[in-house]
């Protein structure tokens, strides 16, 4: 999925224009970085509470998806250490050698609470072994694998929407350039931006409905008309 093509600068244009016109008041390049984080970390918030649901949802979350390989070597005693840019867990994938098959396969591992723990270790229905693992995330999101031993899989999570920034210079005393290249953008698709300046506006008190500016995040023309 393509992402977000909208450019910062256009993004606060058009939310100071909302701002101005709801509001009577202009932020400035550190607010609307502000506001922007805010509203898309509500965004993200709101997708992985109902993520599954449906492809729609899925595919919004999409640029976050990340996945992590574990070895026997990374996981001493099953506990497996989360990557740095780890935010939400989404699956845990264990891979066993399967002696029938004679090659390598993937089997389920539910996530579990702590409370859960001591009936599924003595279940006697699915009996503990590396063929039907589970885990739980304890203290500093790390994942305790079950058995507990050394084993090999893959860690499928979502990591953090990269807080945007924008980068510019005062020319002149007065005269904000903007840079590009050095500014940080919206990983977003652009069908989602629509959503994240809805909540923003939300946030400032005024209520609007996506279609009143799904237009907008699609059309790049209509976005910088709105500048002239």
């Amino acid at each position: 999925m393509a992402q977000s093509t909208v450019d910062l600068n256009d993004l606060y244009t058009f939310l100071n224009f909302l701002i101005n016109k709801f509001l009577g008041a202009f932020y400035s390049p550190e607010q609307c970085d502000l506001l922007t984080d805010r509203a898309q970390m509500e965004l993200y918030n709101r997708l992985y509470k109902v993520y599954g649901a449906g492809q729609r949802l899925n595919d919004s979350l999409s640029p976050f998806k990340r996945s992590f390989v574990f070895t026997p070597e990374t996981s001493p005693s099953g506990l497996i250490q989360p990557p740095e840019d780890y935010y939400n867990l989404l699956s845990v994938i264990p891979t066993i050698f399967d002696s029938i098959l004679q090659m390598p396969r993937d089997v389920p591992c539910p996530v579990i609470n702590e409370n859960e723990i001591v009936a599924m270790e003595n279940s006697q229905i699915i009996p503990l072994n590396t063929s039907n693992p589970f885990c739980v995330v304890g203290k500093n999101w790390t994942v305790q694998l079950y058995p507990k031993q050394p084993q090999a899989g893959t860690i499928y999570y979502l990591c953090r929407p990269d807080t945007p920034v924008y980068n510019y210079t005062i020319q002149n005393g007065r005269v904000v350039v903007y840079n590009a290249g050095a500014s940080t953008q919206l990983e977003w698709a652009d069908k989602d931006v629509g959503d994240i300046i809805v909540i923003a506006m939300e946030f400032l008190g005024v209520n609007l409905r996506a279609q009143d500016i799904t237009g907008w995040a699609q059309n790049k023309e209509q976005r910088l008309a709105l500048r002239v």
